[in-house]
């Protein structure tokens, strides 16, 4: 990309190196060290097929489901997993766009149904909501790529939310009957954090490991929080706190 200069993680000879000199390197560059071949980072690659497995799971689980933002939660996990996938194998700009597509539909389907606990949607409010701001966070993104902004704390600030507006909901009495599984799910994100913490800025890191990375850890137990996660709305549907669309 003309005029943005993030270092190309990948050499010369490498598979990807003419993709990302022409189309964009990340903005950042995780602990493990980029191999010349076509799965760049192999730990960081392998650990997303946990989301993969789950999506899998969920999607027997739920096919059937009569409200459709917990039925199609299943897609939305394949994807992210499948496009961080793809980032990891191949390490370059566009491929990281993708990776944050992946979080913003999973997660804002999370923010939305929240949202639907105080404020009934339609189901074509819904949907609309629901695009548009994946459209404008994506947007923003490349902005902040363009700028050299540090742009993962975008997502930090949407999880943010979630958390506030569950709490929130709490107090309003539109909260589950019990917040175990929410317990979890947030004891599994602060452990995912806290690795992704410690493999960027270097504390944890060994680049040669290409079993295991703080970053890979990140990918293992997020997906562990998203089981738990959706498994607290759908208690939240089944008692009855989160309601069918007008």
């Amino acid at each position: 990309m003309s005029g943005i200069h993030y270092p190309n993680p990948h050499g010369p000879s490498c598979p990807w190196y003419d993709v990302a000199e022409k189309f964009g390197a990340p903005n950042l560059k995780w602990c493990e060290e980029t191999l010349c071949q076509w799965i760049s980072e192999p730990a960081n690659t392998w650990s997303n097929g946990l989301y993969l497995i789950l999506a899998i799971y969920l999607f027997f689980q739920w096919k059937n489901h009569a409200f459709f933002p917990i039925r199609y939660a299943a897609h939305g996990i394949f994807l992210m997993g499948t496009f961080s996938l793809i980032y990891h194998l191949s390490n370059f700009y566009p491929s990281q766009l993708l990776d944050f597509l992946g979080l913003f539909i999973c997660i804002y389907n999370l923010m939305l149904l929240n949202i639907h606990r105080f404020k009934k949607l339609t189901k074509t409010q819904y949907i609309s909501t629901y695009i548009v701001l994946v459209f404008i966070s994506m947007f923003v993104m490349h902005v902040a790529y363009l700028n050299y902004i540090p742009m993962q704390a975008t997502v930090s600030v949407i999880v943010l939310i979630i958390i506030f507006t569950e709490a929130f909901a709490f107090i309003k009495k539109l909260g589950a009957p019990n917040y175990k599984n929410f317990g979890f799910a947030m004891f599994f994100l602060i452990l995912g954090v806290s690795s992704s913490a410690l493999d960027l800025k270097r504390v944890e890191c060994d680049p040669t490991n290409h079993w295991l990375q703080g970053h890979a850890m990140w990918h293992i137990f997020t997906a562990i929080m998203m089981y738990f996660i959706h498994k607290h709305y759908e208690l939240l549907w089944n008692s009855n706190k989160i309601k069918q669309f007008k």
